[in-house]
């Protein structure tokens, strides 16, 4: 069980992380973290809705997958799995609305894609979904 503690604590850093970010944007939608809003090229006024859905959905859901790993759950591995599917559009979202791309868009994306890879391990070695349907092709 040596990749679902790797993969939980993977989830506890992107929950921290998502959730600094959240609620910096919930405190200071016009400029979090020193972030113009004018670098959202018109899309959203301020980063309020980014800032909520990186609260709740990448924080919060982080940190829920992480406590439902921890038990064993097979709801956490679908569940990590989702998130590192979401953590990887929401990094490519984020690159092309912001018209740019620094050093944590690459690190978070990373991060996403050991999400989904880490994942489809534990699911292909429990043989699950979608795998117990292509036990016989894998």
């Amino acid at each position: 069980m040596k990749i679902n503690r790797i993969s939980r604590t993977i989830h506890y850093i992107v929950a921290i992380g998502a959730s600094l970010g959240g609620v910096a944007a919930l405190i200071n939608p016009k400029a979090p973290l020193g972030m113009s809003y004018e670098n959202l090229h018109g899309i959203f006024d301020n980063f309020l809705i980014p800032g909520l859905f990186l609260l709740i959905v990448i924080g919060f859901g982080n940190f829920l997958a992480a406590l439902t790993l921890k038990n064993n759950s097979i709801l956490g591995n679908y569940l990590s799995l989702i998130l590192g599917f979401i953590m990887v559009l929401w990094i490519i979202i984020q690159c092309l609305i912001l018209k740019s791309i620094v050093i944590l868009h690459i690190i978070f994306l990373i991060i996403g894609f050991i999400q989904l890879f880490l994942n489809l391990v534990i699911l292909k070695r429990e043989v699950l979904f979608p795998f117990n349907v292509l036990s016989d092709y894998f």
